[in-house]
């Protein structure tokens, strides 16, 4: 979800007046990766967050946004051992980020659609968001709402002026998702402008 909704905000920051930097990785974990054995031999798995401090410190971005996509398909997702793990890696990692990482604003996930949701989902979906804005609360971090933008009811929006916004039913990808991503930058411009009206 993450990479390619960087995508298409991508393809709109020019109209936007502002500069994207797509760094999303996907089907990965924001947990360190660990190695696993195959065929008797080591295998480094993969990490979504492997890069994140040297990619701030690249990039020095006003904000980054921080969009987990997957991680309620997780079935421990509404456990609350598991969330306080997870808690406790997000608040690890922007601190390794320090201010490099400009503003973070952390983002409400979709419910998916389509094959995609079958069932616990959704309920696994709202335990998530949720532990997500208990951690925004704690660091006074926005929270973008791309749940109340794409699914305001439980079904969700699924067209955007005749073309699907998530094809797939997770993703967002193509004409349909212009919308999305105008919304996501406008939103974003937002958070940065009251940083800088607070002073922040």
């Amino acid at each position: 979800m993450s990479n390619f909704l960087g995508m298409a905000l991508r393809y709109r920051q020019e109209e936007a007046e502002t500069f994207v930097a797509l760094r999303g990785v996907g089907d990965c974990s924001i947990f360190e990766a660990k190695t696993r054995m195959e065929k008797g031999k080591p295998v480094r798995g993969t990490s979504c967050s492997e890069h994140w401090a040297q990619d701030v410190a690249e990039l020095h971005p006003d904000l980054t946004l921080i969009v987990m996509g997957g991680a309620f398909f997780n079935e421990k997702a509404c456990d609350p051992a598991w969330q306080a793990s997870y808690e406790k890696r997000i608040f690890n990692l922007a601190d390794g980020m320090g201010t490099n990482a400009g503003r973070i604003v952390l983002t409400r996930v979709p419910y998916p659609i389509k094959d995609w949701r079958h069932g616990n989902v959704p309920a696994r979906v709202d335990c998530f968001n949720e532990m997500l804005e208990r951690a925004a609360q704690k660091r006074r971090w926005p929270m973008l709402d791309l749940m109340g933008h794409v699914c305001p009811t439980p079904a969700c929006r699924v067209d955007s002026n005749g073309h699907p916004i998530r094809p797939d039913g997770l993703h967002f990808d193509g004409v349909g998702a212009e919308e999305t991503a105008r919304w996501v930058l406008r939103e974003l411009k937002r958070f940065a402008r009251e940083e800088h009206d607070a002073g922040l």
